[in-house]
């Protein structure tokens, strides 16, 4: 990990593909592959996984996810189909949602996300429950909901640590303290609100 964050991602790969096979190492293998955009490599990564633990969550949302890179979006759907309806965490049922959603199926990645809201708000500010209350703002103000989206985003803000209680455009104002979560959800919420 330490290798990729100073940017040296294939000196980090190198090192991770000599490690003795693992599914932890495999999974770090395909999500890096599925990040870089290399969507055909990290479905084989995934596939190879789910060879060895076909109920291995992780990746079979990761699959999904590289069937939805690959715009394979039948397949993608059937997968969705048949995944569990609650994972094991708000984050991989996010995931799952987002998948509905790039696969056009936004009426039930919109059930999802209310679902996930109603979990989400009884966590205690973190990464996770700022990611779902954002992405729900994004499918929001794609379905022309809004108060509903800017609601959301103020939810997320809060989460992240931002101050969201007063002004919007107070609490939109970059800060170079920001880490890529709070630059993304300041910006999607300022961008929003203008267009209000």
């Amino acid at each position: 990990e330490a290798l990729r964050a100073a940017g040296q991602e294939q000196a980090a790969v190198t090192l991770l593909e000599q490690q003795p096979v693992s599914t932890r190492r495999d999974l770090m293998l395909a999500d890096w592959a599925l990040e870089r955009g290399e969507a055909q490599q990290a479905l084989a990564e995934y596939q190879q996984v789910l060879s060895r633990q076909p109920d291995n969550g992780d990746a079979a949302l990761g699959r999904i996810e590289a069937l939805v890179a690959l715009q394979r979006n039948s397949e993608a759907r059937q997968a969705l189909a048949q995944q569990p309806p609650v994972q094991a965490s708000v984050n991989a049922d996010r995931r799952a949602a987002l998948a509905w959603q790039a696969v056009g199926e936004t009426t039930r990645a919109a059930a999802q996300f209310t679902d996930l809201k109603q979990r989400a708000a009884a966590l205690p500010p973190s990464q996770d429950k700022a990611l779902v209350f954002r992405d729900a703002a994004r499918l929001e103000g794609a379905q022309q909901q809004p108060e509903q989206a800017l609601a959301d985003y103020r939810q997320a803000m809060t989460a992240s640590g931002i101050d969201s209680s007063g002004n919007i455009s107070r609490a939109t104002r970059n800060d170079p303290q920001d880490d890529w979560l709070k630059r993304s959800l300041r910006s999607d919420t300022a961008d929003l609100y203008r267009q209000q």
